[in-house]
């Protein structure tokens, strides 16, 4: 869980992304957010600015996230795995 007080920033996105990256390193763990339902999973490079506003227009769209604990008005949720 990445605490801040714009979760759906760029900067909060982009260490989202970076952690989730990061957290797929380690052998036999996956991590999720609502960065895969966006369809960013697998992209390379970082967000674009362009790319966070569509993702604020989705995750803000539905109370999905917020019920799943993905996203809060502080926080940007993330859920890991053994896989």
């Amino acid at each position: 869980m990445l605490e801040t007080p714009d979760p759906l920033s760029l900067a909060t996105l982009r260490a989202a992304d970076g952690l989730e990256r990061g957290l797929a390193k380690i052998p036999h763990v996956a991590a999720h957010s609502l960065l895969d339902f966006h369809g960013r999973a697998g992209s390379a490079g970082e967000i674009r600015p362009i790319e966070a506003e569509s993702l604020r227009t989705f995750a803000s769209g539905t109370p999905l996230f917020r019920r799943a604990g993905l996203l809060g008005d502080h926080y940007f949720g993330m859920h890991s795995n053994w896989v």
